[in-house]
């Protein structure tokens, strides 16, 4: 039993040192830099494994494995192999791309190679993007069909290539899609093995996908560090938005159902990424579309549908009407917020006003009974706490200057003294009345 516990400890040190101490892992007994300048220097061939020409010796000092070599002038790339084949190999950033390596002139360049990180970095000459070699960047996907290509999926065809900008620092292209599901990936120089790109740039990841419900120019762009594709265009806004209705002509415009009428003119508002404009609207029934760009050819109707039936608004009193408009590749929706126009005076008209200091009841103008307009909870409210206030009856009348208004009408009691249900009268120390303005009542 104690000659089985010794051999556990001593397997369990063997691991222990194994995993702090790197370089110690037994796995990696050999490591290669395979890449495009291993025929300069000896090899049989490229992109070879097993080639001691260009393999490196693991420093025990320092846990690391290092190797030089002169380098040739041009563009190349290189990945790290273990124990001489591809079961274990590790490219750009520990993951499975090849690494990039520009070198101006014939060079002695020092690889080191970190088994604990799986990371290579080269001196004198840093790895990475250069723009002295610029890669065939070639979106490919189930759109080069329509876009000219022979078929989907070829990366050897250039029209759905990427161009360099050299002021963004991006490859870059718009391309005309149709309506439609698509999904897509980038491949560098028509290499799948080594240089193929998916979603969130992940070396043979997953593939990105986008949907169109109509027609767009989407620009695409890939950036040659993080292997990240990103596509604009999908939401891009008009130049201009009018709401084109029966209401135009009375709102200034010289008549209804112009697409470029500036009275009807929608704003953007970035912050709130939509369309916006206030309209104050007579009563009446009323129907408008949404038009781009001041014309009919491009043109929502209800539920948002291009060339649908007419949107109907209805007030039955004059009301001030925002309208908040969404234009994306798959939203074109409308959303109307009506507000009622607020008079310039309400009073409250009953039998009790002479009660309440008035010369006499249903009376209009009475300043006792005159309501304030209260903007933050958008209601007329008044209030009466000298005395003690009768109201007879149960029905109130309110008048706004000569005109009656059908209107919601709240009565807040607070501590009643007496209640008589035969005489429908209460006696009150305070009586609220909230006046609730509505549009159609």
């Amino acid at each position: 039993m104690k000659k089985i516990i010794t051999n556990l400890m001593s397997f369990a040190a063997l691991i222990f040192f194994s995993i702090l101490i790197p370089g110690h892992i037994s796995a990696q007994n050999k490591v290669v830099i395979p890449g495009t300048f291993q025929r300069v220097l000896g090899c049989s061939d490229d992109w070879m494994p097993d080639c001691d020409n260009t393999a490196l010796t693991f420093n025990s000092s320092t846990g690391l494995w290092t190797g030089t070599f002169s380098i040739p002038a041009g563009c190349h790339q290189y990945k790290v192999a273990i124990n001489g084949s591809w079961d274990i190999s590790y490219g750009e950033n520990g993951g499975g791309a090849n690494i990039n390596l520009y070198v101006p002139q014939e060079t002695l360049i020092t690889f080191t190679y970190n088994p604990a990180t799986h990371l290579v970095e080269t001196s004198p000459i840093a790895s990475g993007f250069s723009t002295s070699c610029l890669p065939q960047v070639v979106l490919t996907g189930s759109f080069q069909d329509e876009l000219g290509c022979s078929s989907d999926w070829d990366a050897s065809c250039l029209n759905t290539a990427l161009i360099y900008s050299a002021a963004t620092g991006q490859f870059e292209n718009d391309f005309n899609l149709p309506p439609g599901y698509y999904e897509y990936r980038t491949i560098l120089n028509g290499d799948w093995a080594g240089n193929n790109f998916g979603y969130g740039g992940v070396p043979n990841g997953g593939n990105y996908s986008i949907y169109l419900c109509q027609s767009a120019r989407v620009h695409f762009s890939y950036d040659p560090i993080t292997h990240i594709v990103t596509e604009s265009n999908l939401n891009a806004q008009p130049n201009t938005v009018v709401i084109a209705g029966s209401f135009q002509s009375e709102v200034g415009c010289s008549s209804d159902w112009q697409p470029d009428c500036d009275n009807t003119r929608m704003t953007y508002d970035p912050l709130l990424g939509a369309w916006v404009d206030t309209l104050h609207i007579p009563a009446g029934h009323w129907e408008y579309k949404i038009t781009i760009n001041n014309s009919w050819n491009e043109n929502y109707g209800l539920y948002g549908i291009p060339n649908g039936d007419n949107i109907t608004l209805d007030l039955c009193t004059p009301a001030k009407v925002v309208f908040i408009y969404y234009h994306s590749n798959c939203y074109h929706n409308v959303y109307p917020q009506i507000y009622a126009d607020q008079p310039n005076t309400v009073v409250v008209a009953g039998s009790f006003q002479s009660e309440l200091g008035c010369s006499g009841d249903w009376q209009p103008d009475c300043n006792n009974t005159r309501m304030t307009y209260d903007p933050i909870s958008g209601s007329w409210v008044t209030g009466n706490t000298s005395g003690r206030s009768i109201i007879h009856g149960t029905k109130i009348t309110v008048y706004t200057g000569s005109l009656t208004v059908r209107a919601s009408l709240w009565i807040f009691v607070i501590r009643p003294k007496s209640h008589s249900t035969s005489h429908l009268t209460i006696v009150l120390d305070m009586v609220m009345l909230m006046l609730l303005p509505t549009v159609c009542a």
